[in-house]
């Protein structure tokens, strides 16, 4: 059993040193993100496709927001495509904020020439 004999010695320079630089980082990281690798599920479906069509596959499709893309490096929207009945053998597209506006901007131009009214 070890026992203090007097007061411990003061910390070190380099060890205070690398304390500071240290609560930096982990400060830079909670305010960077609000919890560490999110991923939100937004919505997900089935194309309305019939099952029993031998031509064309049913589809499955998600959409998910997630900061856990370490090349990414930013937000990104998650679009995940993929034959119902085939779970992760899918596509994934990893969309930035701009992109993903683009996707928007074309399923409402294809929505207008079938006729929907988009109005809200």
């Amino acid at each position: 059993m070890y026992r203090w004999i007097g007061a411990p010695a003061p910390p070190t320079a380099s060890v205070l040193s690398r304390f500071v630089i240290l609560q930096r980082a982990y400060a830079a990281a909670v305010t960077t993100c609000f919890t560490p690798y999110v991923k939100k599920l937004a919505d997900y479906g089935r194309d309305d496709h019939p099952a029993d069509d031998p031509e064309r596959a049913q589809l499955a499709w998600a959409v998910a927001v997630l900061d856990d893309c370490d090349e990414c490096g930013d937000l990104r929207v998650e679009l995940t495509v993929e034959e119902v009945g085939s779970p992760g053998s899918g596509l994934v597209a990893h969309l930035s904020p701009e992109t993903a506006r683009r996707l928007h901007a074309a399923l409402r131009t294809a929505l207008r020439e079938v006729g929907e009214d988009l109005t809200p």
